[in-house]
């Protein structure tokens, strides 16, 4: 068993912290306990909606440069850790230490993409046909978002979550599958340890339907 090398908390509210339940995650290569990891109840689903909400004024507020100066952060965070990341996937779903490398890289070039690529985005004219009124196509964070991972790529999904919400505004909740959960719950640690704001980015796992439909029903979400 390798249960002492990865992350056993989930990351809300700026905190890493434990849940109302437990899953153990097992090397489908081998049958092994990786680890046992913190699952959210109903309680942790609140916090962490409560979290998002309170956060969603000012992240949606802040300035491009603002936003880009965190994703770095955790950017470099996460090239400081790479063989930490992909240690995790290894682990937790057998996948061979060569096709991590895909995994890896697409969690850090969506942080370098999505950062650089709200800087290129304007407000546009839009031309009105019968000349009486100006139109503008004006671009706003919609509210907070929540995403669903598949177990078979968990960083690749992750990163194609988390670059987008944070350079447009939206703080995001993410749930990864309670198959392949410890690589995300790695990336909470990193936020974590770059000081995020609290309620920007927040990670934790379910066991069950119940805690994510409460989360999916929510009004707190656009």
């Amino acid at each position: 068993m390798t249960t002492a090398t990865f992350a056993k908390k989930m990351y809300i509210a700026g905190e890493l912290t434990d849940g109302q339940g437990t899953v153990d995650v097992l090397n489908p290569a081998n049958d092994q306990l990786v680890a046992s990891v913190p699952t959210a109840g109903i309680d942790d689903a609140d916090r962490a909606l409560a979290a998002a909400r309170d956060a969603f004024p000012m992240w949606s507020r802040t300035s491009i440069a603002e936003r880009q100066m965190w994703m770095h952060k955790l950017r470099d965070a996460v090239i400081a850790n790479e063989d930490h990341l992909r240690d995790c996937m290894h682990h937790e779903m057998g996948k061979p230490w060569g096709n991590t490398q895909e995994d890896f890289d697409s969690l850090k070039n969506s942080l370098e993409f999505y950062a650089d690529e709200i800087a290129r985005i304007h407000d546009t004219a839009v031309a009105d046909r019968a000349g009486t009124h100006t139109h503008r196509l004006v671009h706003e964070p919609a509210g907070v978002a929540l995403a669903f991972l598949a177990w078979n790529f968990p960083l690749l999904n992750l990163a194609f979550k988390i670059g987008p919400a944070m350079a447009a505004g939206c703080p995001i909740i993410i749930r990864p599958s309670e198959q392949t959960p410890i690589s995300a719950y790695a990336v909470g640690e990193l936020c974590a340890q770059t000081g995020l704001p609290p309620g920007v980015v927040q990670i934790l796992c379910t066991d069950g339907y119940d805690v994510a439909d409460h989360l999916s029903a929510s009004p707190f979400r656009p």
